[in-house]
């Protein structure tokens, strides 16, 4: 790492858990150092081109949003109301989505000893091909058009867990990892619901991540409790302030 990353890193180090996913672009070597001091850091993700922010002065962060021309960005992910609030207030700033981050820092060991059956963590679970791409798009209603779900499957970062059906195998649900790195991409089709299909996907996405050497990540949806209380039963830490997608 550079000195700049270096420190970055021991500023968003403070907070683990709300700043899980710019920690992890760090580490992942995903992530443009736009600034670092001592009120905050603002990385842009190489990949997915996403800025992401946590500065705590909200008239420090009007002056840095112009001075680094973010007004460019197509997407920001933005910790704290107040943040948020001046983006919408003095850029025009659009709030998307208002969520928890959430992160499972306790490890491989301590996660497959969670597991009832480690040894079946992948047992029907394997990478989506193309001819998924409608079927996926059909049902998860977060993506805008089929192409970020192909793309998912392209970069072999969507996975679909089945089920048998006499002599067929039939897609039961499907999760993934985001383009900027997050775990996501988890829906059950109605069909199978009930089953504890989203619990195996997300543990089966935990453990992709910790057999990688990879912290696992997630944003969790303000007010979608069911989705908050499958977190907890995954050991899945989250933040007790929001961050929020702006476009």
């Amino acid at each position: 790492m550079t000195k700049q990353e270096e420190r970055a890193l021991s500023w968003l180090m403070r907070d683990r858990i709300w700043h899980a996913d710019m920690i992890e672009t760090l580490r992942r070597s995903r992530g443009e150092v736009l600034y670092a001091e001592e009120d905050g850091v603002i990385l842009r993700e190489k990949l997915s081109g996403t800025v992401l922010m946590a500065v705590l002065n909200p008239e420090r962060l009007s002056v840095l949003y112009r001075e680094l021309g973010l007004d460019k960005a197509e997407q920001l992910s933005v910790k704290g109301k107040e943040a948020a609030a001046l983006l919408q207030e003095a850029f025009a700033r659009k709030i998307q989505m208002s969520c928890f981050n959430g992160s499972f820092q306790q490890g491989r060991d301590a996660f497959l000893r969670m597991i009832p059956d480690p040894e079946n963590l992948a047992k029907d679970i394997r990478l989506l091909t193309p001819d998924y791409t409608e079927l996926v798009f059909q049902n998860y209603d977060m993506a805008e058009d089929s192409s970020y779900v192909s793309g998912r499957i392209a970069e072999k970062k969507l996975w679909g867990l089945f089920e048998k059906n006499g002599d067929r195998e039939e897609l039961a649900g499907f999760a993934g990892i985001h383009s900027e790195g997050s775990m996501g991409l988890l829906e059950v089709l109605p069909a199978y619901r009930r089953k504890g299909y989203a619990m195996r996907l997300e543990q089966f996405l935990i453990g992709w991540h910790l057999e990688h050497g990879l912290v696992p990540f997630c944003q969790i949806v303000i007010g979608n409790e069911a989705s908050i209380a499958l977190q907890k039963k995954l050991g899945i830490e989250l933040s007790e302030a929001p961050m929020h997608w702006m476009e």
